[in-house]
């Protein structure tokens, strides 16, 4: 995949060229869905089974940002580094990955910490490291906003799962907030709103899944509906916490939007942590919501001088029929095997 142009509108990422269109509206969001083959399948059209484990081959497989493959091997997702300088592709970053200083990375492919027979993204930041082009901190990997298909895009449905573990600098009372995982807003002209639609949290120490949305064709912050979905303090830093989510994005409660988010930690067994029916979305002219993972830090530092997560990527599949039967237990599955 050749990278477009990137472009920065008020610290927004907004890819230009390649298929994105930007100028959308809803029914050309449509076509965009029909053009990806990304329409809800008749559940009857085809047999699903549990028996087997869900593999990067699936046909209903997304994005698949897997620690497990070397980098150039990620390159038909066409994930995005957004770490340490300028944003390109993730697949011509050279292993183990991102300098940060002094012999350490910002972005790196490791063992896991817990099990070092398996593989983890390490994502650290730092004042001492080199900062994004807008003077923020970061150590992400991005879907790389177009209508390619390797973004979430409104009103489809998916399966997402993801997984988190935490160092000890993260968890501190004095770490301040940073962004893990998000669903980006990609913003129109004229629009006063950069806050994505879908926010896992971190700060200090708590953690918290945010929602958001406005029906607005104009976007204003101070007009949008801003929930807390789910928080929990004191997650600990010995065990993997595993994600795994059913969503349909949109701003209208016509099209049937909703988020449901699952949650287990370590060997324990998985809770329903998020149920919401609504609206989750913008009314943004863009079809995608960019998905994003890492380590995002906007404000100063303060406490200790760094902040560290492990994660095991990012996997998202079309809620369809197939073999296996997607189900939170068939993401668990696979998280727990990377």
């Amino acid at each position: 995949m050749a990278a477009p142009l990137l472009a920065t509108v008020a610290a927004a990422l907004i890819w230009i060229g390649a298929s994105g269109d930007l100028r959308a509206c809803e029914r050309d969001c449509q076509a965009v869905i029909a053009r990806l083959g990304l329409a809800s399948a008749d559940a009857a059209s085809a047999s699903s089974s549990s028996a087997a484990m869900l593999r990067r081959s699936d046909p209903r497989v997304v994005y698949w940002v897997d620690p497990r493959l070397p980098f150039a091997e990620l390159r038909r997702w066409g994930p995005v580094r957004q770490a340490g300088g300028p944003n390109a592709e993730l697949a011509d970053v050279d292993e183990p990955g991102i300098p940060g200083a002094d012999g350490d990375h910002t972005l790196s492919r490791v063992a896991d910490p817990l099990d070092r027979r398996r593989k983890a993204f390490r994502h650290r930041i730092a004042p001492a490291f080199p900062a994004w082009t807008d003077g923020t901190w970061r150590s992400e990997i991005t879907a790389n906003w177009s209508d390619d298909g390797s973004n979430v895009v409104r009103g489809v449905d998916y399966w997402i799962g993801f997984a988190i573990k935490f160092d000890e600098d993260i968890l501190a009372a004095d770490s301040g907030e940073a962004s893990l995982l998000d669903f980006h807003v990609v913003p129109d002209a004229g629009d006063r709103n950069h806050t994505s639609p879908f926010h896992l949290f971190i700060n200090n120490g708590t953690l918290r899944i945010q929602s958001l949305s406005n029906p607005d064709a104009m976007t204003d912050a101070r007009d949008s509906a801003n929930r807390k979905l789910w928080q929990e303090e004191n997650p600990g830093s010995t065990a993997w916490h595993y994600f795994v989510m059913q969503v349909r994005f949109h701003w209208d409660e016509g099209k049937g939007p909703y988020l449901r988010v699952w949650k287990a930690k370590g060997k324990g067994p998985l809770k329903r942590i998020v149920d919401h029916a609504g609206p989750n979305a913008y009314n943004d002219k863009a079809c995608y919501l960019p998905q994003k993972f890492g380590l995002y830090r906007w404000d100063e530092f303060s406490g200790g001088p760094t902040r560290t997560i492990h994660t095991k990527g990012l996997y998202v599949l079309l809620d369809r029929p197939g073999t296996p039967k997607l189900s939170p237990r068939t993401l668990l599955a696979l998280l727990r095997e990377i």
